[in-house]
């Protein structure tokens, strides 16, 4: 029924779809069905789609449905990958596979993709779309918190994503999660190169880098993090010798924080 909705909706003005939205969000809000999954159709190339289930509340299953997600970044980092061989791809903090799959389908079969994501629903979502994408040959979805070191984080559950924990939370959606280092996780999967490193996690973007320390010195792949406007992000990428770009490719200068970060280990030549 939601689905129908969705679509229905899709075919308004957008700013009367958003509303309208919103009100069924309330509605389902209220009668304890917020929770929802939808099976959404994205065209990446002209004649090519890719599929994804989305488990959200309301509002945001119909946003995703609507719009799409990180059109730019994802451009970006297939100019970057387009010409590379036997690609191997870290997405940290995956939320509901988008980035992921489109690599995944794209790149093949020159592509692994390693995806990341703490919320055990949103994680089983991308694995079912793994399934309906038949992209296991291309993407393996794990449910861990990535951090500075292997253990467990407590997470507060929302619909479709993950936050650290807080005080405030109600303990009943307060989750404990497998954490992992991805300097641990290359180690005991034995990966022998890592090409590119997408970093997106609400916040634990410096800790992930550190617990990464000696994948960046030995592989030096390139990168996009979200910095949250933390400057530690950008002295430590400096620090190993990255060359630092907005998702534009403009180069970063001076004090800049930019919200994206593109790190590359070379410069870039357009």
């Amino acid at each position: 029924m939601k689905t129908l909705i969705i679509r229905s909706l899709s075919v308004l003005p957008k700013h009367l779809s958003k509303r309208a939205a919103n009100q069924f969000s309330k509605l389902f809000k209220a009668i304890g069905m917020d929770n929802t999954k939808v099976l959404c159709t994205w065209q990446y190339e002209k004649g090519k789609n890719i599929q994804f289930y989305i488990n959200s509340n309301f509002t945001v299953a119909h946003y995703s449905y609507l719009y799409g997600q990180e059109g730019t970044l994802l451009r970006n980092s297939l100019k970057l990958l387009k010409n590379k061989k036997d690609i191997v791809i870290f997405d940290v903090g995956c939320n509901f596979g988008f980035l992921s799959m489109v690599w995944a389908k794209m790149l093949q079969p020159e592509v692994k993709v390693y995806s990341f994501e703490a919320h055990p629903g949103t994680c089983a979502s991308v694995k079912q779309s793994i399934k309906d994408n038949q992209l296991e040959g291309s993407m393996i979805a794990s449910n861990f918190a990535v951090g500075r070191e292997d253990g467990e984080l407590e997470m507060y559950l929302r619909h479709g994503s993950v936050n650290k924990r807080s005080s405030s939370k109600e303990e009943k959606d307060i989750v404990k999660v497998p954490m992992t280092a991805i300097d641990s996780f290359v180690k005991n999967n034995k990966i022998s190169k890592i090409d590119f490193i997408k970093i997106d996690v609400d916040g634990m973007e410096y800790e992930i880098l550190t617990g990464a320390a000696e994948t960046l010195k030995r592989f030096k792949p390139d990168m996009v993090i979200e910095t949250n406007n933390d400057v530690r992000i950008m002295e430590l990428v400096r620090g190993l010798g990255y060359h630092l770009y907005h998702l534009n490719f403009k180069k970063v200068t001076g004090d800049e924080i930019p919200e994206n970060v593109i790190c590359l280990s070379k410069e870039y030549v357009q």
